[in-house]
């Protein structure tokens, strides 16, 4: 049994329930991902969105979020069976529209960031 104080930095506001959440590796951005179909981008240390992400196709909610391990991109999938691809700027890199028959359910870099697995509800 571990036990250790936490502290609260921040609450992030969002206008719809969060549904995925995924922290940089160098611990200064938070993304997420919103059953309205938005990704945000925040700063950690002002709690203040960077960037806002409308990529995926309405009204399909975001299922999972994923950052790459050397802090340059960021990934998103949704119920729209898409995975799109951004850059640290806020841009988007990538759109992924095969693979799935249904929703992501899960994304993740490699450790090369490279390549990008992605998960979904069709097996």
């Amino acid at each position: 049994f571990f036990r250790r104080t936490m502290t609260l930095l921040h609450t992030l506001r969002h206008k719809s329930p969060v549904s995925a959440l995924a922290l940089t590796q160098d611990g200064k951005e938070v993304i997420t991902g919103t059953r309205d179909n938005v990704v945000y981008q925040w700063d950690l240390k002002t709690a203040k969105v960077l960037h806002t992400h409308r990529e995926h196709i309405p009204p399909h909610q975001i299922t999972a979020v994923a950052c790459s391990h050397d802090n340059q991109q960021f990934a998103s999938g949704g119920r729209d069976s898409f995975v799109v691809i951004y850059n640290r700027a806020g841009k988007k890199i990538g759109m992924l529209k095969k693979g799935h028959r249904t929703y992501v359910t899960s994304v993740a870099f490699d450790k090369s960031n490279n390549h990008i697995f992605s998960a979904g509800a069709d097996g």
